[in-house]
């Protein structure tokens, strides 16, 4: 802490009450501290840690924390160590980073699984993310639902079934559609069947 600094409750006594000087000064103090712990926790779980990856992550941290300033900053409690309370709140924070990093490469692996030949072995991290998003601007309403429901809500399809208002097999040949969609999608950008203009 330098010289003439104030102590570490009425700086977090001063960031609750608006003060951005002081708000400053707890990222100032704590920005290394809480990359160092989302580095360590995103590096656990297989997830990209390079300098330019925790440093957006920690911003985000600090971010989320200046949103909910009040309530978060609130809830330290004066007898324990405020170090060892932002230490908790990173370590969520990182988690859910790599929880839902987990989640999309799922997704994505997914979609990519589908639109592949069945002999062909995929790897998600192949797959640009931007692309998949372009694939799902080309499906309807019902095939995005139906998207939301298997890949990101995760529900049984069963459940799917009950939503979208059809039987085990017809939620079948929605399914089998929306893949081979997309599978045409990944056939016309990446294995050259799309015709230049000049083609006929």
């Amino acid at each position: 802490m330098s010289p003439g600094a104030p102590p570490p409750d009425d700086l977090v006594a001063s960031c609750i009450t608006g003060d951005e000087s002081a708000w400053r000064e707890l990222v100032a103090r704590h920005f290394r501290f809480v990359g160092t712990i989302t580095r360590r926790i995103l590096a656990r779980r297989g997830m990209p840690h390079d300098d330019g990856r925790v440093e957006e992550a920690t911003a985000d941290f600090f971010g989320d924390l200046c949103l909910r300033r009040d309530r978060a900053l609130g809830g330290f409690r004066r007898e324990s160590s405020f170090r060892a309370y932002l230490a908790v709140l990173a370590a969520n924070h990182a988690r859910r980073i790599a929880e839902s990093e987990t989640r999309e490469q799922a997704r994505v692996l997914a979609y990519a699984r589908a639109a592949a030949p069945a002999d062909e072995v995929v790897d998600a991290r192949l797959i640009d993310r931007d692309e998949l998003t372009r694939a799902l601007e080309r499906c309807n309403p019902q095939e995005r639902l139906l998207f939301q429901l298997l890949y990101v809500d995760g529900v049984s399809s069963r459940e799917a079934a009950l939503v979208l208002g059809t039987s085990a097999d017809g939620l079948y040949l929605r399914k089998h559609r929306f893949h081979a969609k997309i599978r045409t999608y990944f056939d016309e950008r990446f294995r050259g069947r799309v015709r230049s203009p000049g083609e006929r």
